[in-house]
């Protein structure tokens, strides 16, 4: 949120604040805590919020609107991965045109929800069920190519 309301120090604040408190074994979010208090309001932020109906797609399109103003890599927020997996997929795949397979549904669900401009509490999942059933008849094996493989 600070980020995308061009307070590139309490962003950067933040971010070295729980990148150091990981590494000590504990995550200290009270200077995300603060700038959260002080953003939740901004007209921005609220449009965001109305826009999404769940944490995944909510999360993306904040990390969207970071990296308007200016690059924001996935490398920033490794420390995310270990404590939540499909959140750190999610946001990584921000800015891709496929997603990880482990993340596939929120992401069509998110893309569903940009174009209608609107938030859906229905998945909205169709998109990603057709891509993985085309990936998986590409890589799904004949009879004949199980045969060759066994020993």
């Amino acid at each position: 949120m600070a980020r995308m309301n061009r307070d590139r120090g309490a962003a950067s604040g933040i971010l070295e604040s729980i990148d150091k408190s990981y590494s000590g074994g504990k995550i200290d979010f009270s200077a995300a805590k603060a700038v959260l208090r002080k953003y939740q309001g901004a007209e921005n932020v609220q449009e965001i919020l109305a826009k999404h109906a769940y944490l995944l797609t909510v999360m993306a399109s904040l990390l969207e609107a970071a990296r308007e103003d200016g690059v924001v890599p996935s490398s920033e927020f490794l420390w995310l991965k270990p404590i939540d997996r499909r959140l750190w997929y999610m946001l990584n795949c921000v800015g891709r045109q496929t997603p990880f397979a482990e993340v596939a549904g929120p992401f069509a669900h998110w893309r569903a929800e940009k174009v209608m401009g609107r938030r859906s509490l229905v998945p909205m999942i169709d998109e990603a069920i057709k891509a993985l059933e085309i990936a998986v008849k590409e890589v799904k094996l004949t009879p004949k190519e199980l045969q060759e493989l066994e020993p």
